[in-house]
């Protein structure tokens, strides 16, 4: 089901997910065996996903948050602290990538949707803070 309250709460699971599997593959030594091969397959898989999500115009602004939501733990997830992932630098090369589309996300123009949602919030600021007119 691709609808978005499906694609959040997915992800938010995934999300919840992260770091217990990236501790398994972690733990796992060298050569990874076939079962933690598979799970370090499938966490770059869900980083894929939530990265082309995090981009993509065609999602609503719940699921593109939640996506950046994922991308942010799978940094804190992989730098831990900035000592690095992975013994081999993998999971460094993956927050690095990460990080990269977040700040390119950051720094892009905001959408027609969030330009309309942050005046709405202003204006209803400015509202509340001037004094009232009428008794």
């Amino acid at each position: 089901d691709g609808s978005p309250p499906v694609v959040k709460r997915c992800l938010l699971s995934c999300a919840g997910l992260l770091r217990p599997a990236l501790a398994l593959v972690a733990a796992g030594g060298e050569p990874l065996p076939e079962a933690l091969a598979e799970v370090r397959a499938l966490v770059d898989g869900m980083r894929t996903e939530a990265a082309e999500m995090m981009a993509s115009a065609a999602r609503t602004d719940a699921v593109r948050t939640q996506a950046v939501k994922f991308c942010e733990a799978l940094v804190l997830a992989c730098t831990n602290g900035g000592g690095g992932g992975g013994k081999d630098g993998g999971d460094s090369a993956w927050a690095d990538e990460t990080l990269g589309r977040l700040t390119a996300l950051a720094t892009a123009p905001p959408s027609p949707t969030v330009l309309s949602v942050v005046i709405s919030s202003l204006a209803q600021s400015i509202g509340r803070a001037r004094p009232a007119t009428l008794p």
